[in-house]
């Protein structure tokens, strides 16, 4: 007997997915130009993203995960990094506006 419906794909998504993604973040990137909650976004976001990567989607802890998983897991790794240190650039730029005022 032969299968009518599809396989699902593996990077296929649904419109009201990405409509939800792209929602998202639009609303972290006004918050981080039109208030002084940037620093703040940034540098949680970047803790965030070095806790995922290091931790549940780390190859130590999972050596048998497919490309799909190590890539994710080394792109959260590489953008972690990169968020904090622009967070605190971003505090500091912050900081030296006001105090130089």
């Amino acid at each position: 007997m032969s299968n009518i419906e599809p396989s699902h794909r593996p990077f296929q998504y649904s419109l009201s997915s990405l409509f939800v993604l792209t929602t998202v973040v639009a609303v972290f990137c006004s918050l981080g130009v039109a208030t002084d909650w940037g620093f703040p976004i940034a540098l949680a976001a970047g803790v965030g993203f070095c806790f995922i990567g290091f931790g549940p989607l780390s190859l130590r802890r999972h050596p048998k995960a497919g490309c799909v998983f190590v890539t994710v897991g080394f792109l959260l790794r590489f953008l972690g990094p990169l968020l904090i240190v622009y967070g605190l650039m971003y505090f500091t730029d912050w900081l030296l506006g006001r105090l130089l005022r």
